[in-house]
């Protein structure tokens, strides 16, 4: 179990944003559960995650260690895997990361609750109001074994202002992306995947608030 607490995560949608953040689900050594439409879409998914896990296996051999992962690591990471066309799969996941088209009629059937309260989240940090942490903390009385910021930072911090952005132009200025937000993602702050957003992260697991943060809030 990593430090959240979590233990199954469900990805909804396996194209190119979902089939990453499966990939990185599983690496990170969490059991993942992929849904979509049909079996030749996650078929198709699962060999894009093959063949990307093949290209770390390489520059591993290529680099003599020093990038890329074991094919050992890569095994266990395809074990942690398995796909569903059923929503009910995704029933006992801990957090589940949508990763549908940016089409509005998929959007509406699925969690648009979501990256709003993310961005809310970020808001109460860019006034100062909570620090990081504990923002995430407030969370957790609602039954949400990972904060807020910590999901931003492992889905991607582009990943969700781009959401965002596309959210406000469908719905309005009340969805427009926190300033902070941007300011992190123009810094190269993306999360997990940098290295660095609103937590500083080793291997995709976080290891401490990232005390940067403050400098990119309204002053």
């Amino acid at each position: 179990m990593s430090e959240s607490g979590l233990k199954k995560i469900g990805v909804i949608g396996i194209g190119t944003m979902g089939n990453g953040i499966a990939q990185v689900a599983a690496q990170s050594g969490f059991n993942t559960v992929v849904m979509d439409i049909d079996a030749s879409v996650l078929e198709r998914g699962l060999d894009a995650i093959s063949r990307s896990l093949d290209r770390l296996v390489k520059a591993f051999e290529k680099s003599g260690g020093e990038k890329g992962i074991t094919n050992e690591a890569k095994n266990e990471a395809v074990g942690r895997l398995s796909t569903t066309t059923s929503e009910e799969e995704l029933l006992d996941c801990d957090l589940i990361i949508e990763a549908v088209p940016e089409k509005p009629e998929l959007k509406e059937k699925i969690n648009r609750m979501f990256v709003p309260f993310v961005n809310e989240a970020i808001r109460v940090v860019e006034e100062g109001i909570a620090a990081v942490d504990d923002v995430d903390k407030c969370t957790y009385c609602l039954g949400h074994k990972m904060g807020p910021l910590m999901t931003a930072d492992y889905v991607g911090l582009d990943t969700m202002l781009f959401i965002c952005e596309v959210i406000e132009e469908e719905l309005g200025s009340f969805y427009k992306p926190s300033p902070l937000l941007k300011r992190l993602v123009e810094s190269g702050q993306l999360g997990a995947k940098t290295g660095s957003g609103f937590y500083n992260w080793e291997k995709y697991k976080a290891v401490g608030v990232n005390r940067g943060v403050a400098r990119y809030r309204i002053k």
